[in-house]
């Protein structure tokens, strides 16, 4: 059987091998439009739902994996996921 690979495990993947300084990711915000940040690093724990973007000047930003949109590594398209329309998604949070 064939392993679906989302932004979460694509994400989670390139952060354990090293792979993420420098790679240029766009996003919806809050307002769902689109805004892009350089990454100097990620937090990526194994929820499926949302990361912290962390830019090159040091900003964090929480996104969930449903609005990263596309990310680039030296102008190069390395992950498309705009065909999917979430902008009217919401994350609900969990029971406590």
């Amino acid at each position: 059987m064939a392993e679906i690979f989302d932004t979460h495990k694509f994400l989670f993947t390139l952060n354990y091998h090293g792979k993420i300084k420098g790679l240029k990711v766009i996003f919806l915000n809050k307002k769902n439009e689109e805004e892009e940040i350089i990454l100097k690093n990620i937090e990526v724990s194994t929820s499926p739902i949302s990361c912290n973007l962390i830019s090159t000047s040091g900003e964090k930003i929480r996104v969930a994996f449903l609005k990263i949109k596309k990310v680039f590594r030296n102008e190069e398209l390395i992950w498309d996921n705009s065909e999917t329309d979430f902008s009217n998604s919401k994350t609900i949070k969990g029971f406590k």
